[in-house]
């Protein structure tokens, strides 16, 4: 439990909190939950697949946030 509340507070920068209404800071807790569940859901099938010593959560975050077009010649995506 107290490495989740560390990638929380360091890797999501979720402690951060500069809000002036409660309903900002339910926003921010909120959107911090659900960073928080996909990026423990990626350490869960890392280390089930046995490829969390090769790669990080925060790897593929960074590898999948990347955008490309795609063009076959005909149709670009």
């Amino acid at each position: 439990m107290e490495d989740k509340f560390d990638t929380y507070k360091n890797v999501l920068n979720a402690d951060r909190m500069y809000l002036q209404d409660d309903e900002s800071v339910f926003g921010h807790l909120f959107t911090s939950f659900l960073a928080l569940y996909g990026y423990c859901k990626l350490d869960s099938v890392l280390k089930e697949a046995g490829l969390l010593h090769k790669f990080s959560p925060l790897d593929l975050i960074e590898e999948f946030s990347k955008v490309y077009i795609v063009t076959d010649g005909e149709q670009e995506v």
